[in-house]
């Protein structure tokens, strides 16, 4: 994706994020959290845990050494001009 695209979205996120936060009422958020009382916290550390875990199982299994051929521009512009190996003699 072309960095001014990526710009554009980012810039869309922010304000989108920002009306978003206007409209929140803190205290509805407050009393909800309140309402769950421990179990907020018992969900939080447990997301937190599994995504840790899933964070070294990746990049322990699968190290990512050079950026994948869709982000290699020569890459993917070689592979257009050859043709795949298995049709090769």
């Amino acid at each position: 994706m072309k960095k001014k695209y990526q710009n554009a979205f980012f810039v869309f996120g922010v304000v989108v994020l920002a009306v978003m936060v206007t409209q929140l009422d803190f205290a509805q958020v407050w009393q909800g959290l309140r309402h769950a009382g421990y179990w907020f916290a018992a969900v939080m550390l447990l997301w937190a845990a599994l995504y840790v875990l899933n964070t070294v199982r990746t990049t322990t299994t699968q190290p990512l050494t050079r950026k994948p051929p869709i982000f290699r521009r020569e890459d993917t512009q070689a592979f257009k001009k050859k043709e795949p190996q298995a049709f090769r003699r």
